[in-house]
């Protein structure tokens, strides 16, 4: 979720930050995964921020942006969070489940540009759709591993 402090606002109360922050909260159980991304830390809700299971810090100078991420990482990691205002451009800090050991590493730019364009929907919408009773088994699947793993049968 880019730009993720307009939709996770400290705070805030629409339709869209209680579906996102329970997906934070309750969406590993069902292995429902949430990337949340915002280069104001401040302004994003602290209990979400709090479920992110792994996390990329890049160079932060705020002292208020640099509170916010160093409440969110565990309290075991002393003072790699005073790293985050020296951190060259292009340098973060990756903590968490996806990295064994605390790291500061160098992310490199990509040899090309990604596509980020919009479909062109009206082509889209002349390729036949797959079989509907392909989404009836889906949903089916679905719903039996949410009850599964609720604890309800």
């Amino acid at each position: 979720m880019e730009e993720a402090h307009l939709f996770l606002h400290e705070g805030g109360d629409s339709p869209a930050h209680r579906a996102i922050s329970r997906i934070a909260k309750e969406g590993r159980k069902y292995g429902i995964g949430l990337c949340v991304i915002s280069q104001r830390p401040t302004e994003v809700d602290s209990s979400v921020l709090s479920q992110c299971g792994t996390m990329l810090a890049l160079r932060l100078s705020n002292t208020a942006d640099r509170s916010k991420v160093e409440a969110a990482m565990p309290d075991d990691l002393g003072s790699i969070s005073s790293m985050l205002p020296s951190l060259r451009t292009g340098e973060g800090l990756v903590i968490g489940e996806a990295m064994p050991i605390p790291s500061r590493i160098q992310f490199f730019k990509s040899g090309e540009r990604p596509r980020g364009d919009d479909p062109d929907m009206p082509e889209a919408w002349r390729h036949r759709r797959p079989d509907s009773a392909l989404y009836n088994e889906a949903l089916k699947y679905w719903r039996r591993k949410s009850v599964k793993n609720s604890g309800e049968e």
